[in-house]
């Protein structure tokens, strides 16, 4: 840990410049039921050097202070968790972008190498106006530590924000583009995201966004569950990266994730979702595995909704009393759906994945398999692999 971080645990002060001449200080100390509320604090730090290209940030007595106009208090909470290493420019010229693997709506990320231990990581770089976003997931990686979820070991702050990652691997959507996985090689796969994903819902974190490029494969197949950046805490006051559930869905639903592996409750415009919609995602993704092509190739949010029932049939009369309150279910249970999902697993899948499957595409959330029983159900579905 560098000589300047204190190794004891301080609130993050931001500090105004230029100063008065008794230089006022404000101290953010925000606790967890404050997350993502509208009424968060924010403070916009005028400094001539960092408008003019000078340093980013300066270390005061409480840590560094930064020089951005953000929502700096959740990597003040960040901060404070001391789970990783806070560098200003100079640190990072530490680590030498070698390619672009990755382009989003917030940022981009590059396999780099650390000039001190010669190690491959992944910088992932924020664009000017993404602070939030990446914000929120360094203080979800600060508070993880588990072998199938990403390892967060560096943070630099310049005038944007990158984080460090540990290099994962090779994703996923690379190694099943366009062929399927093998039964052994999938299920130990498979068993892996379960368990990254069941750790995440003990640590009240919904991913949101599994997929297979948000899923690393590395040395001796061990999965990593990358790009925690649309992740919601599963806690009181803690719901949605803005106030989705208050507002209200648009006419696409509630737009988090990606839309061939968004939840059915999500599509028709659930706000106080649960997290049950990242073991639909994991449905989704163990069929991709077997065939090779997403479950779902759909262009908008509507053709979603009817190609879901199309494959889960129409909702038992206990799920519809659920969705007949949701906003965009208006007219869906005039149609009849059939339930088509053992005639479209039946050729890619053995009799107990297939059960796992239908289980975790289940179009009722409270009726859907948790990341708990999947991971049991995954361990039948290995020991039928193996006698086979």
């Amino acid at each position: 840990m560098p000589a300047d971080i204190p190794t004891k645990r301080h609130a993050l002060e931001v500090v105004a410049r230029p100063p008065s001449r008794k230089e006022k200080r404000t101290t953010i100390d925000v606790p967890l039921h404050r997350l993502r509320k509208k009424s968060r604090p924010t403070t916009r730090v005028s400094n001539d050097e960092s408008e003019a290209g000078g340093a980013p940030y300066h270390v005061s007595k409480g840590g560094p202070s930064f020089a951005q106009p953000t929502k700096c208090w959740l990597l003040a909470k960040a901060w404070r968790q001391r789970a990783f290493r806070v560098h200003d420019e100079l640190g990072g010229n530490r680590y030498e972008c070698i390619k672009i693997i990755g382009q989003g709506t917030y940022g981009v990320a590059y396999e780099s190498i650390d000039k001190l231990s010669g190690d491959h990581v992944i910088c992932k770089r924020s664009r000017d106006n993404a602070w939030d976003e990446f914000s929120v997931e360094v203080l979800a990686l600060s508070q993880l530590d588990h072998a199938n979820v990403i390892n967060l070991l560096d943070v630099v702050v310049t005038p944007c924000l990158t984080l460090v990652l540990e290099y994962g691997g090779v994703s996923l959507h690379s190694l099943i583009r366009g062929q399927g996985m093998p039964s052994p090689r999938r299920t130990k796969l498979f068993d892996q995201l379960l368990s990254g994903v069941l750790y995440l819902h003990t640590r009240s974190v919904i991913h949101c966004d599994l997929k297979p490029s948000n899923i690393a494969i590395g040395t001796n197949d061990l999965l990593k569950v990358l790009d925690l950046g649309c992740c919601v805490f599963d806690a009181p006051g803690c719901r949605g990266r803005s106030d989705d559930a208050t507002k209200g869905p648009s006419v696409a639903g509630i737009e988090y994730g990606t839309r061939w592996y968004r939840a059915p409750e999500l599509l028709f415009g659930d706000g106080s979702f649960g997290d049950k919609v990242d073991e639909w995602s994991a449905g989704c993704i163990l069929i991709e595995m077997a065939g090779g092509a997403p479950l779902f190739q759909c262009k908008t949010e509507a053709a979603m909704r009817d190609a879901i029932l199309n494959l889960t049939g129409s909702p038992t009369d206990s799920a519809l009393v659920y969705f007949a309150h949701l906003p965009l279910w208006s007219g869906k249970a005039a149609r009849p759906y059939q339930d088509t999902r053992a005639v479209r697993f039946s050729g890619l899948l053995g009799a107990a994945e297939m059960e796992l499957a239908t289980r975790l595409l289940t179009l009722f959330p409270q009726e859907r398999m948790s990341s708990a029983e999947a991971l049991t159900r995954s361990g039948v579905c290995s020991r039928s692999v193996g006698s086979a």
